[in-house]
């Protein structure tokens, strides 16, 4: 019989211990958590693929768009980041460096339709947080699980100078949680199935991308730091090369707020590399109607902004999700 067991996720972690737990098979899994990452889906894939089901439960708005007046910025910002954290969250950057988030994506993807389903709470009152196993009659609860990532798992180091999960066997408070989740989960009013939105978010990054742009950015990142010489059009023209546009078409540039905006063929391509840009700058981008829009990753100052720059645009273009993703890059 299990006993309760604390972890620090430095000596002791989360994702040891669920490993054990889960090495049987035949569980139901039930998680209420803020995100899901498709890395903490890869850490346990050998696990999870065993399981009979897996029902999760996004604990604020996730993956659901309100048809009433929308929410201020000061929300609108977290659920993005809610949102983004599929892909990796702020500490999983490492992972997404390794170059194969589109092989675990397409794996995620199938792996959800087959064992898994989404409900996200869509009001703004909020839930305990955890991860509950059950096999048979008996559970086993971690609590509090606040994001479904490798750092929470333990793989990764977040910014928690003493995290700490606690897992326990079934008793009458643990069970209590469980059954609050059951009632939950039926309840239509407050919880809605997002299984589809996560599925179509998953599935952006399984699209192929041209094999020449990927190693152009992979040149790009590898040497940014030792090439200090060149210049935005140095950028510009090897994106050009590598999203196809031709480089005889004409090219315009304007000045926004200090920075320089360029257009290719009155739109075809629309690009700013300056650091910091600014509200004014995004405006004057989408002002031209680009087809596709190019960033470096020092415009940003934080992964917030770059979020925010992302969702503006998408909003005054009209784009849906999918062509957000595909017609905005960052280099």
């Amino acid at each position: 019989m299990r006993t309760p067991k604390q972890f620090n996720n430095i000596t002791e972690r989360v994702i040891d211990d669920l490993k054990q737990v889960l090495s049987s098979g035949n569980s139901q899994i039930s998680i209420a958590a803020a995100s899901f990452s498709i890395y903490a889906y890869e850490a346990l894939k050998e696990e999870l693929e065993k399981v009979d089901c897996v029902n999760f439960i996004f604990t604020s708005p996730t993956f659901y768009t309100d048809k009433s007046e929308k929410q201020k910025r000061e929300f609108y910002i977290p659920k993005l980041n809610r949102e983004r954290s599929l892909f990796g969250s702020d500490f999983e950057i490492r992972l997404r460096n390794q170059l194969t988030q589109r092989a675990i994506a397409r794996e995620c993807a199938d792996w959800i339709r087959r064992k898994a389903r989404f409900k996200t709470n869509i009001t703004h009152g909020s839930m305990n947080t955890f991860l509950n196993i059950k096999e048979g009659e008996e559970t086993y609860t971690y609590m509090p699980f606040n994001e479904f990532t490798t750092t929470e798992l333990g793989l990764d180091r977040g910014n928690n100078i003493c995290p700490m999960v606690v897992g326990m066997p079934g008793h009458s408070s643990t069970d209590m949680f469980l059954k609050n989740f059951a009632e939950l989960w039926k309840d239509k009013e407050k919880f809605q199935d997002v299984t589809d939105n996560v599925i179509e978010n998953i599935e952006t990054v399984c699209k192929e991308n041209a094999p020449s742009f990927i190693y152009f950015i992979t040149l790009y990142n590898i040497f940014n730091e030792f090439k200090s010489d060149r210049t935005d059009l140095d950028l510009l023209f090897g994106a050009m090369l590598n999203w196809g546009v031709q480089l005889s078409l004409p090219m315009t540039s304007e000045e926004v707020d200090g920075k320089m905006i360029y257009s290719v063929n009155e739109g075809d391509l629309v690009a700013c590399f300056a650091d910091d840009i600014t509200e004014n700058i995004v405006k004057a981008m989408a002002d031209k109607q680009p087809l596709r829009v190019l960033f470096r990753d020092s415009c940003f100052a934080r992964d917030d902004a770059k979020i925010n720059v992302f969702e503006t645009l998408k909003q005054l273009l009209d784009w849906s999700e999918e062509e957000a993703m595909k017609n905005i890059r960052v280099i």
